[in-house]
């Protein structure tokens, strides 16, 4: 139950709501993996037991359909960093 709360607030914290849809977009530079090594830090921080990546992935799958990743192409996202 952890995992849903700690990967809710990440999604709050780092996510755009598109306002003409039920989608949530989370950076389009992070992968899903990426995403599942902050979970494992904070759940270790917490001193917590974590979900392997393909729980992680269900979990994502079932309750959080409508967060996504978009796809970009790469060296946009290098320009996007450099100018934050």
């Amino acid at each position: 139950m952890a995992t849903f709360f700690i990967f809710a607030d990440h999604v709050e914290h780092t996510a755009d709501q598109m306002p003409h849809e039920n989608r949530v977009c989370l950076p389009s530079c992070q992968t899903k993996k990426e995403i599942y090594a902050l979970y494992v830090q904070d759940i270790h921080n917490a001193k917590g037991e974590t979900l392997s990546l393909a729980s992680f992935k269900r979990m994502w799958r079932q309750y959080f359909r409508h967060v996504i990743i978009p796809k970009v192409r790469q060296e946009f996202c290098y320009l996007e960093l450099d100018m934050q």
